[in-house]
């Protein structure tokens, strides 16, 4: 349901002008509401033991490595067809 909140203001503020003072403030919402997930998310997480503490943030550092090492592939992957279409189209001159 959270998810849902922070996806719905970008697909409103789609409907305004760019750079309108409406779609700035659709961001600025969408801001508040990722501030509030994460800081909902700190507290629950400093309401735990121990144990599931421990549990928590050994699952947040394999998921921030795993993040990074599919990020630095996908560039990896990226890379040589970037390449490959700025020098067909002239652009890599």
């Amino acid at each position: 349901m959270l998810a849902a909140l922070i996806v719905a203001p970008s697909l409103i503020g789609r409907g305004f002008e760019r750079g309108s003072a409406a779609r700035l403030a659709v961001g600025g919402a969408q801001g508040a509401l990722v501030a509030f997930v994460i800081l909902f998310t700190v507290g629950a997480i400093r309401r735990l033991d121990e144990l599931q503490l421990r549990i928590h943030l050994e699952a947040i550092a394999i998921s921030f490595a795993v993040t990074a090492a599919i990020v630095t592939a996908w560039r990896f992957v990226e890379a040589p067809a970037l390449r490959a279409s700025t020098t067909a189209s002239g652009c890599g001159r």
